[in-house]
């Protein structure tokens, strides 16, 4: 049991110092925290709705909602329906981002850098592995945790 308890008290320091980043790289770019957290979503993962954001960060859609208005707003991003289903619309930076996202990609990789410092690409591998199992546990509607 002592094992999970430490996990839980790392994953928070982690989330903690995420976090903080996050909010102080928005203060100096003059956005919210979860506009940030939406234009580092479409700049580092494949996926691109507004409900994908919302699932895999573990936001409320209201809060992506907003914030993707207000990144449409500012001309950081743009939305393209799709063609098959017209109902969900594809987000995609544009260039009016730049600056925000080099500052935020850079403190981000900064911020990894520090907290993986001393891993094995082998270990690495092993943490990306489990935390995309933990991820679906906490992302399956199957399950009560």
């Amino acid at each position: 049991m002592g094992f999970s308890v430490e996990l839980i008290c790392t994953g928070r320091g982690i989330v903690k110092r995420y976090k903080q980043m996050l909010i102080d790289i928005a203060d100096e770019c003059h956005l919210t925290a979860a506009e940030l957290t939406v234009l580092l979503f479409l700049e580092n993962d494949c996926r691109d709705t507004a409900r994908e954001i919302a699932q895999s960060r573990h936001m409320s859609k209201a809060s992506v909602s907003k914030a993707v208005d207000s990144l449409y707003d500012r001309n950081y991003i743009s939305g393209h329906p799709d063609p098959a289903d017209r109902r969900v619309v594809h987000l995609m930076i544009e260039s009016g981002a730049a600056e925000v996202l080099n500052t935020a990609c850079r403190r981000q990789k900064e911020l990894l850098a520090c907290l993986f410092s001393g891993l094995t690409e082998e270990e690495l591998h092993q943490l990306e592995v489990i935390g995309h199992k933990i991820n679906q546990n906490l992302c399956s509607k199957e399950r009560n945790c």
